[in-house]
């Protein structure tokens, strides 16, 4: 008798324990498939959280589906360096509203050969719907003094 009575004890105390809420992935992988084969990016989830929440956003309501790649930069002291940027360019019909993403400041991270960061405007919290990815190290884009860096 008394084996039952501590397995209806020990039962009910594990129905009584809530479920702990499932983690979220610190990386995040998309795959962007483009016209020259698929880019599978990794997303820092853990250390800039809302940054990659935008994109998501806008991967999972299909507002990059049919973006482009449109604008490619080298860095003139380094010309094998640089950046290409994509995203949804200024399509009113697709845009976000501007968020407060998490600058290199933040989170400490660089931007090291195929990184992928955030476009934004000079304002750090006007962060959208597009991105870059660069092409060897872009220290010039991590924070720096005064300079947020981008996310």
């Amino acid at each position: 008798m008394r084996l039952p009575l501590i397995l209806l004890a020990t039962l009910g105390l594990s129905t009584a324990t809530p479920a702990a809420a499932p983690r979220e992935p610190a990386i995040v992988r998309v795959r962007l498939d483009t016209p020259y084969g698929p880019i599978v990016l990794a997303l820092d989830a853990r250390h800039a959280p809302r940054t990659v929440a935008n994109f998501m956003g806008y991967v999972d309501d299909g507002r990059f589906d049919g973006m482009s790649f449109y604008r490619s930069a080298r860095n003139r002291s380094a010309p094998t360096y640089g950046f290409i940027q994509g995203g949804i360019r200024t399509d009113a019909r697709r845009i976000l509203p501007p968020f407060p993403l998490e600058t290199t400041a933040m989170t400490g991270l660089r931007h090291v050969d195929g990184t992928i960061s955030m476009a934004r405007r000079a304002d750090a919290g006007s962060a959208g719907g597009n991105f870059f990815i660069t092409v060897g190290a872009m220290p010039s884009m991590d924070a720096k003094g005064d300079y947020p860096g981008y996310a």
